[in-house]
């Protein structure tokens, strides 16, 4: 579940795999880390469920617009990465990336 929680890295300009990208980390210590957006909404402090952090990209080591969302436990490290796209989510139900608002839930 993703909690909310402040944000604890950002990146706002296209350099790097990630590309533009926000980090929220969680009271409980998880982290998610999402990555090649086109741009933030969100430049520090605490971000409640459902806040607005920015919008899909194709930033960083990219091919075409997506969300890259990886997840980190704080007790059992890194877990399975999520890509969303315009076709079609492979993990979660979203509207596809073309403007789309990214948000944590």
């Amino acid at each position: 579940a993703f909690e909310s929680g402040t944000v604890s890295w950002i990146q706002s300009q296209d350099i790097g795999d990630c590309g533009i990208g926000i980090e929220i980390t969680s009271a409980a210590g998880s982290v998610a880390r999402y990555c090649h957006m086109s741009g933030l909404t969100v430049n520090s402090g605490g971000v409640s469920g459902g806040t607005m952090l920015g919008y899909c990209g194709a930033t960083g080591n990219a091919s075409g617009d997506h969300l890259h969302l990886t997840y980190i436990h704080p007790t059992w490290g890194h877990m399975e990465y999520f890509e969303f796209s315009d076709f079609g989510p492979s993990v979660f139900e979203m509207n596809g990336c073309s403007g789309a608002a990214l948000v944590q839930p």
